[in-house]
């Protein structure tokens, strides 16, 4: 999952703004991707965030800073349960946004707060075993098994459907453009081509691992389109 951006409370000139560091006072103009120095100006907050998320039993994972001032991708642990995993997909939204007003900032998961600025959104990474434990999309060939290629023939297929619940709402559409990171057709691609940018376009990644075995391991990722309870700002 991926959590956005942090806003301060406020606007300047009309117009939202990244959120002063608690250090120095000074708002972020522009990020460092993966940057240490950005998660350190919003240490307090994060640490309170996964104290938090501790109590309610949130698998929250690692974090990291993003393209946009402020905003920062954090990770959800996956579970069997998909139906548990949404509730903390939620629950976590909910505590992101409650201890971002008590640090004096309001958190946000909308997808395109700042016109030139990257937006947020989510991964959403699926993979299926059987009842031996065997990934069922794993497969010698880089291009995956027949079922994950019927997997994501069947993602394709229904994308368009799904837009109401991915996308609700206008600001949603504000992502779609070329070069945004952000999907603009039902397309796939696998990690395995030359370019990761053109991979990172689609809408279906197919995610190849050799942790598991000594052929890849195919797992499709569903790009969300911005707006999913995954991206934060504050």
């Amino acid at each position: 999952m991926r959590a956005g951006i942090l806003s301060g409370r406020g606007r300047i000139d009309g117009c939202a703004a990244a959120a002063p560091c608690t250090r120095t006072g000074e708002r972020q103009t522009r990020n460092e991707v993966y940057g240490l120095a950005e998660l350190h100006e919003v240490d307090a907050y994060l640490r309170d965030l996964y104290a938090v998320c501790d109590v309610q039993g949130l698998p929250l994972e690692g974090a990291i800073s993003e393209y946009s001032p402020g905003q920062i991708e954090l990770t959800l642990a996956h579970k069997p349960d998909a139906l548990r995993a949404a509730d903390d997909a939620v629950l976590y939204k909910r505590a992101a946004k409650g201890i971002a007003l008590n640090h004096g900032m309001e958190a946000t998961f909308m997808a395109k707060p700042f016109a030139d600025c990257a937006g947020s959104g989510l991964h959403i990474h699926v993979s299926v075993e059987d009842r031996d434990g065997r990934n069922i999309f794993a497969d010698a060939d880089p291009a995956g098994s027949p079922a994950l290629r019927h997997a994501i023939g069947g993602l394709r297929e229904t994308l368009a459907d799904t837009m109401a619940i991915l996308a609700p709402n206008a600001n949603s559409y504000r992502r779609f453009r070329a070069n945004s990171y952000a999907p603009t057709s039902p397309s796939w691609g696998s990690t395995t081509v030359p370019s990761p940018c053109v991979c990172r376009q689609a809408a279906l990644r197919a995610v190849t691992s050799n942790t598991a075995s000594p052929a890849p391991t195919p797992t499709p990722i569903w790009r969300s389109p911005p707006c999913w309870p995954a991206s934060t700002m504050v």
